[in-house]
């Protein structure tokens, strides 16, 4: 996990909370304690955001197969 991104470390420290302590996984994964902490705090909203992501990849690519890979990010955004 050392080579995973910080949400990947994070997400395994909020599971593994009962087993080993904050202090310990912070200096193992190399991370900061507050950054952790924040993390937990404001989860919730990077969850909304990737879906909302995920929601206009989509709208884009259709709107792109649908012109049969024509248009450009111009006329695409337009449509949207």
């Amino acid at each position: 996990l050392r080579e995973k991104s910080k949400v990947d470390c994070y997400e395994f420290m909020l599971e593994h909370l009962l087993c080993f302590s904050v202090v310990r996984m912070v200096k193992v994964f190399r991370v900061s304690r507050s950054g952790f902490y924040y993390w937990i705090k404001h989860r919730h909203k990077a969850i909304q955001r990737e879906t909302i992501r995920q929601e206009l990849d989509t709208k884009v690519k259709d709107a792109f197969d649908n012109s049969k890979g024509r248009d450009g990010s111009r006329c695409i955004q337009k449509e949207l």
